[in-house]
């Protein structure tokens, strides 16, 4: 099932991201939020950094070995 995601700060809802608005796809299926707040996607399509309300997608053409993000690992 499709779906998008919604940026949140202590709870509240204040951006809804997804394809039409940068996110490579609807089908969301890994979140890593950073404490600096950047915050990363993981996508049917690729991966994006979301910034201060900036999104950056990443594809196999930015050197993804696979557009297709299942889940995030944790860092070593």
């Amino acid at each position: 099932m499709p779906m998008a995601l919604s940026s949140w700060f202590q709870g509240l809802v204040t951006r809804h991201f997804n394809a039409n608005n940068g996110l490579p796809a609807n089908e969301v299926r890994a979140v890593m939020p950073l404490a600096d707040g950047t915050v990363w996607v993981g996508a049917a399509l690729g991966a994006s950094r979301i910034e201060g309300g900036n999104i950056t997608t990443y594809g196999r053409e930015d050197g993804l070995p696979s557009p297709f993000i299942m889940a995030r690992l944790p860092r070593p």
